[in-house]
């Protein structure tokens, strides 16, 4: 019983009160051998003083003592603490003090002299409750907070789903929870899903230089934050990854910066355009020998200034292919609705095309690049075809902007004719049978068209009107 005492003792703190020097001396070290705090006070009074300021555990105290007794000491006390463990020791057997300790709540009441067995007994007994006592409190205090916990984790669950940023929360290194955004992006059927290992997410992730391989790979404090996710059609998107914590949870939310990468990627193939545009622009040495001495002849090679036009043109050539049906199956299904109207347009297209066929009119061919600049904000929203859409955007507003008809009108309608199947063909083979082995095949073609209306009616139009100005001095 003496080593479970001790092992409970050692936990807690104890103000012994006692106002016989040598019997408090001789309890004070047998105390000190149990508990890890022991208090003393010579009478009643002192004990009420370090009760207030040292707040022990559990008090043992003699009864009748100077000043104040150990009785009037626990009435005090009881004023302020109803709970406290108190232990009284006393000459007497009377029962007014038996009755008195009741009332007071007194936990054991032990006459002199002391019986070891008694003593010790009463003490382990009332240990046992303090264990209790404090179990019971840490398991309240762990309740409260697990229910605090609860609601903080519902509250940050629903704050996810406000934003369509895919987010992944861990709890102790395991997948604790993933929002909707996070579903469609790791192509789980539904949310229970989410209970597979966290190595399924891992697969998602490409293992490529410049990008990180995982997402506890992640460290704030460098400047490798982005992941390279391949979806099951083995299409890839570029996501920039960030991480905040909060005692045991791990939050990470990825935004989608594939557009940005993509327009990176698309200046780095204009810039290397651009610089070789440079070289040759520049005049070359041609070093030879002449006897002893070298001689240099410069020598400047022709050289077209290209139109910014031929510029993005050309710089096309750098784009990887994708074949339609790897690039189709990535999409998202929202994106298939906007494709539908992509053909209504082109029905409206078809029915102005055969009107202007009929009757050539201004009217019909502003409506024309009404229409065409409808179908290139379309095309605007899939980034593979920012340059197509740029190609669209560009005829339309110069057929919108048209106001007269001193031009070559067959031209332009074999032109106009030649987009519309274009456009077509392109749709169909991409986005309904898929047989496309390149997505890009049409930019080049239309954006020739483009370059081909700017040089046989933009140019001309702009040449006619500085005639006219000059007509007038």
């Amino acid at each position: 019983m003496l080593k479970e005492i001790q092992e409970s003792a050692k936990n807690y703190s104890v103000l012994y009160v006692e106002d016989d020097d040598k019997t408090r001396a001789s309890m004070e070290e047998i105390l000190k051998l149990l508990f890890g705090h022991v208090y003393v006070a010579q009478n009643g009074q002192e004990g009420f003083e370090v009760f207030e300021n040292a707040k022990p555990d559990l008090i043992i105290s003699d009864v009748s003592m100077p000043f104040m007794s150990g009785i009037e000491m626990t009435q005090k006390i009881r004023t302020t603490n109803q709970n406290i463990p108190i232990m009284l020791f006393t000459a007497f057997s009377d029962k007014e003090y038996l009755l008195e300790s009741i009332n007071l709540g007194i936990d054991r009441y032990i006459n002199k002299p002391l019986d070891k067995e008694i003593f010790f007994g009463s003490l382990n007994v009332i240990l046992k409750k303090l264990d209790n006592d404090r179990l019971a409190k840490k398991y309240q205090e762990e309740k409260i907070q697990n229910k605090i916990n609860e609601a903080a984790l519902e509250a940050l669950k629903k704050s996810t789903q406000i934003y369509p940023i895919p987010t992944f929360i861990f709890k102790n290194e395991s997948l604790y929870f993933i929002n909707e955004s996070a579903v469609q992006l790791c192509e789980f059927e539904s949310i229970e899903d989410t209970t597979l290992p966290c190595d399924i997410l891992e697969k998602k992730i490409v293992k490529k230089d410049g990008y990180l391989d995982s997402f506890s790979s992640l460290d704030s404090l460098k400047e490798k934050n982005k992941i390279l996710w391949q979806f099951k059609s083995g299409r890839q998107k570029i996501f920039l990854i960030s991480k905040k914590e909060i005692d045991d949870l791990q939050i990470f939310s990825l935004s989608d910066i594939t557009r940005m990468e993509y327009d990176k990627q698309r200046n780095r193939y204009l810039l290397d355009y651009l610089f070789d545009i440079l070289q040759r622009m520049r005049k070359r040495a041609i070093v030879y020998d002449k006897g002893e001495v070298k001689v240099e002849k410069l020598e400047e090679k022709s050289f077209v200034e290209p139109t910014y036009d031929q510029i993005r043109l050309d710089a096309m050539h750098g784009y990887e292919r994708e074949n339609a049906l790897d690039y189709v199956n990535s999409l998202d299904e929202t994106i298939f609705e906007e494709i539908a109207e992509m053909e209504e347009l082109e029905n409206d297209i078809s029915l102005v095309v055969d009107e202007i066929e009929e009757h050539f009119s201004l009217d019909k061919i502003n409506q024309y690049g009404l229409l065409l600049q409808k179908y290139s904000k379309i095309i605007s929203s899939l980034i593979e075809f920012e340059d197509l859409a740029y190609s669209l955007a560009k005829i339309s507003n110069f057929l919108e902007t048209l106001h007269h008809r001193d031009f070559d009108e067959r031209k332009l309608f074999i032109i106009l004719l030649s987009i519309k199947e274009d456009l077509k063909y392109w749709r169909k083979n991409i986005f309904e049978t898929k047989e496309a082995k390149d997505i890009h095949y049409l930019d080049a073609s239309l954006l020739s068209s483009c370059l081909q209306i700017e040089n046989e009616f933009i140019n001309k139009s702009f040449q006619d009107d500085d005639t006219n100005d000059l007509e007038l001095f």
